[in-house]
Order: structure tokens, then C-alpha cells, then sequence
């Protein structure tokens, strides 16, 4: 069987189309996996530490609309340590000033999440 040089240049523009398209779905792939990694690794801080937990629901407290893992990164140097935001990835919503953080922990502190969840909401 022997083909043209049309016919050749079909196959390979095919397999050229065919390679780019999976180095594409390889990269997504990746780029997913480490965006997956990184919000388990931070609902781990979030669940063991109480302080972590406090911090994420001041700062859900001032912008609701942003996640753990996703829009920033909290981290906690050790046990005696206080957890802190290492990373805002977000650029269209502004990252919270230390004063912001620390009027809503006060506002939050005392206030049983799985009990006063509608009260929360209402507000």
C-alpha cells in the first residue's frame, strides 16, 4: 500500500493533533491533582487544630465567597504557633489586614458553629 505525500500529511497533521491534545489533558491532569492535593492538605490543618479552624471562619466571616485551598493557604509552623495565611491566591478579592482578622475572631469567639448555624447565616 502506498500513499501520496497528501496522504501522509493528513496522518501526521492527525497524529500532531492527536499528541498536543493528550500533552493537554496530561497537564490538566497534573494541574487538578496538585489544586485536589492542596485543598486536602489544608481541610487536614483545618479539622486538627481549633485555631486553624477559628482563622478559616474569620476569614469566611469577611469574604464569604472564598475557600480554603483554593482562593488561599493556611499554615501552621507548630504546636505553639499560631496559624497564619501563608498564601492568597485570589487577586480579585483583597486579602484581610491582621486588624480585620483579629475584630472578626473576637466577633466569632464563643459562638458554636453547629449550633448557631442559621443565626450565622441570618447575619
Amino acid at each position: 500500500m502506498v500513499f501520496d505525500s497528501s496522504s501522509l500529511n493528513l496522518i501526521l497533521i492527525i497524529f500532531l493533533i492527536v499528541g498536543v491534545w493528550l500533552i493537554i489533558l496530561w497537564s490538566n491532569t497534573r494541574t487538578m491533582y496538585k489544586h485536589i492535593h492542596q485543598v486536602a492538605q489544608q481541610q487536614s490543618v483545618i479539622r486538627h487544630g481549633d485555631d486553624a479552624r477559628s482563622l478559616c471562619r474569620a476569614i469566611h466571616r469577611l469574604q464569604p465567597t472564598v475557600h480554603a485551598g483554593i482562593d488561599y493557604v493556611i499554615k501552621e509552623d507548630g504546636p505553639d504557633q499560631n496559624p497564619y495565611i501563608a498564601k492568597w491566591f485570589n487577586s480579585s478579592i483583597p486579602q484581610p489586614k491582621p486588624e480585620e482578622l483579629d475584630e472578626a475572631l473576637s466577633a466569632i469567639e464563643g459562638v458554636n458553629p453547629m449550633r448557631d448555624h442559621a443565626t450565622q447565616r441570618l447575619k
